[in-house]
């Protein structure tokens, strides 16, 4: 009876690992994504405003990128700095399978891109 308890025990843990390994997975492949989107969202922020573009367009196209690759559910932040574009994203709340936080998690990216003078 001992063995099997301590069995169930061991099999318990490793489930929880498991469902730890998909979240963290999940979690990881998220931050990838968006930080493609990001710097396609800067570059092509930046390339409009190179060939004259206003920074509302500039806007609209790094709007319809995100809305492209991403779907809704997505907060995000363009600002232009002078010669530079900050570009911030942040993921509604994700849902997680294992041991679920007191907190909602959310996996948040920035980055910045160059305007070519």
């Amino acid at each position: 009876m001992k063995n099997l308890i301590i069995t169930l025990g061991l099999i318990l843990l490793m489930s929880l690992g498991i469902l730890h390994d998909g979240d963290s997975m999940h979690i990881m492949r998220t931050r990838m994504k968006l930080h493609g989107i990001c710097d396609e969202m800067a570059d092509a922020a930046a390339n409009v405003l190179e060939r004259g573009g206003s920074p509302e367009e500039a806007e609209k196209y790094a709007e319809e990128i995100l809305l492209r690759n991403s779907g809704s559910g997505i907060e995000w932040e363009l600002e232009i700095m002078g010669n530079t574009i900050l570009v911030k994203v942040r993921t509604g709340e994700l849902p997680l399978r294992g041991t679920a936080p007191e907190q909602p998690l959310y996996v948040e990216y920035q980055t910045s891109g160059n305007i070519a003078s």
